[in-house]
């Protein structure tokens, strides 16, 4: 089961203006033909197309697949001890204030920003009944 990120609209306003500005940039480097500033801003619209269009969490049968931007983590379900909804601004693959903190493993913790809250909360606890909520 896949579930998209909620987006805060300030994500929203900060990072499109920015993906258009660089979108800018990228065409003017073309015409002036400057290959290196060419690569790095296709580089960086890119990544953060990536961030805004395919934040998701990837529920299976055994692991909690998070995927933001370049990056990938594969959580194992039946490690999840404890789950709470917070607002925090710590930097995490979430595009809302409005997250949840999955405690897992040996003293690891990873916030996320499911649109859907309560039903990925579901979706976990079906497949791990152990996992304590607060």
């Amino acid at each position: 089961m896949v579930f998209k990120s909620k987006m805060d609209v300030w994500i929203g306003i900060f990072l499109i203006p920015s993906i258009l500005f660089l979108l800018f940039l990228f065409i003017r480097s073309i015409l002036l033909s400057e290959i290196i500033t060419i690569i790095i801003l296709s580089l960086f619209i890119f990544w953060l197309s990536s961030l805004l269009f395919h934040t998701k969490y990837i529920v299976n049968n055994q692991h909690l697949i998070i995927k933001s931007g370049f990056w990938k983590i594969s959580i194992p379900i039946r490690e999840i001890h404890f789950i709470r909804k917070t607002k925090n601004i710590y930097s995490a693959p979430a595009l809302s204030i409005h997250r949840i903190e999955i405690s897992y493993g040996t003293y690891r913790i990873i916030y996320i920003s499911p649109e859907s809250k309560e039903k990925f909360i579901q979706v976990l606890q079906e497949i791990n009944p152990d996992i304590r909520t607060q």
